[in-house]
């Protein structure tokens, strides 16, 4: 047996009794009437410490859960922006365009954060056309159907 091992041996036996001294005065202490009503108050804030970190636990589960929550709200925010951004970049020719109403501000009274407003434009009525009739198109068949290019 290595003398680091009876060294471990004695500091862990030496240890042991220290705490059973500590322990034992610490009983002695509880039956003196001065020091019971320390003891007691001491194990009232004990109980009222342990509640409140139950209530701390709880707490930080549901600020764990909401901020999961905002992080998987954040990434379909940022999915729907990238659709946005594209549809933006791709706005197909035949949709009217939309023209930016020019107002007399100054440019230091425009806030960047506060978005343009954009006026559409009326639509024009066109008046009622004759009733044209219906002109008949002749049915395709599977094969010519499965040649249609998909959208995605």
């Amino acid at each position: 047996m290595a003398s680091s091992d009876l060294e471990q041996l004695c500091s862990h036996v030496n240890e042991k009794i220290g705490n059973i001294k500590k322990t034992l005065s610490l009983r002695n202490c509880g039956q003196e009437p001065t020091l019971k009503a320390v003891l007691n108050k001491i194990g009232d804030e004990i109980i009222v410490v342990n509640e409140l970190l139950n209530k701390l636990e709880l707490e930080i589960q549901y600020q764990e859960q909401t901020n999961n929550s905002l992080k998987e709200l954040c990434e379909s925010l940022e999915e729907d922006y990238k659709d946005v951004e594209h549809l933006k970049e791709n706005i197909p020719s035949h949709l009217p365009q939309v023209t930016v109403a020019q107002s007399c501000v100054k440019g230091s009274d425009l806030d960047p954060e506060e978005p343009i407003k954009v006026e559409e434009p009326e639509p024009i009525k066109k008046p009622p056309k004759e009733q044209r009739s219906i002109k008949e198109m002749p049915f395709i068949t599977c094969d010519e159907f499965n040649g249609v290019p998909s959208k995605f």
